[in-house]
């Protein structure tokens, strides 16, 4: 960089001197290497933008489709049934009468009874700590034990259970 030295006259003939940087002298080649570094710098930018935006559309496209398979299961399943299990033998178990139950308490040892006069019913158990006991209708099996016996459902998880004809009934996820 050059400096060079300004002398102005001031009145009553003083003299006074400013410092002045002039810019520095771009050739030829230096100019090409500055189109290119402008030209490079656009480029990032350009890149960075495209980033941005593809991430962006990418979160709104798993947000779309994530209510889309919320969507689609609340189309497919009822509106579930809220209950705390209850009872400790099937004849005491709390009936459950909807396609879906949501069991959001199951004190310990305490269980539902599936209807007779639905093919299938999911239950899910809620509960924080207790697993759940679904009792198959009076007179009726579930997974092949014996009459009566209810399945135990974790804590957290959920079954489908289905009537196989004849009071024979499947649970399982």
């Amino acid at each position: 960089m050059r400096t060079f030295l300004l002398a102005s006259v001031a009145l009553g003939g003083l003299f006074s001197a400013a410092a002045y940087a002039a810019p520095p002298v771009v050739g030829p080649a230096s100019q090409a290497s500055l189109a290119s570094e402008a030209s490079t710098a656009r480029a990032a930018e350009t890149s960075a933008q495209t980033a941005a935006s593809s991430a962006s559309t990418a979160a709104a496209s798993a947000q779309t489709a994530a209510n889309s398979a919320s969507t689609a299961v609340t189309a497919l399943q009822p509106n579930p049934t809220t209950v705390t299990a209850a009872g400790t033998t099937q004849a005491t178990a709390l009936a459950i009468t909807t396609p879906l139950t949501v069991v959001t308490s199951a004190p310990s040892g305490t269980g539902v009874i599936l209807s007779a006069t639905l093919v299938q019913q999911r239950v899910l158990d809620r509960d924080p700590a207790n697993p759940v006991l679904v009792y198959p209708p009076t007179g009726g099996t579930i997974e092949g034990q014996a009459v009566n016996l209810p399945v135990q459902i974790a804590s957290g998880s959920d079954s489908l259970c289905t009537n196989r004809g004849a009071n024979t009934w499947n649970c399982g996820n």
